[in-house]
């Protein structure tokens, strides 16, 4: 019900040791978001850096990244 009338293409990414946003919460995210049939995609990576890797240029994040950000342009 929550995402029913959302247009938007997701990308949910979590990594392993983010003890703010769990990868456990992200994955009940993306299992709300298929539910609403909602065009979702999911990546966990594995990073020591906690809450704050996404601010650590990571290889697979910023390739995900990248790749998300090219699907989606206009």
């Amino acid at each position: 019900k929550t995402f029913a009338n959302a247009t938007a293409r997701f990308c949910v990414m979590s990594f392993t040791t983010d003890w703010r946003f769990s990868p456990a919460r992200s994955r009940e995210l993306v299992d709300a978001l298929m539910a609403a049939r909602k065009d979702v995609c999911y990546l966990e990576i594995d990073a020591p850096q906690g809450h704050d890797a996404f601010l650590i240029p990571i290889p697979r994040y910023l390739q995900a990244f990248g790749n998300y950000m090219n699907r989606i342009s206009l």
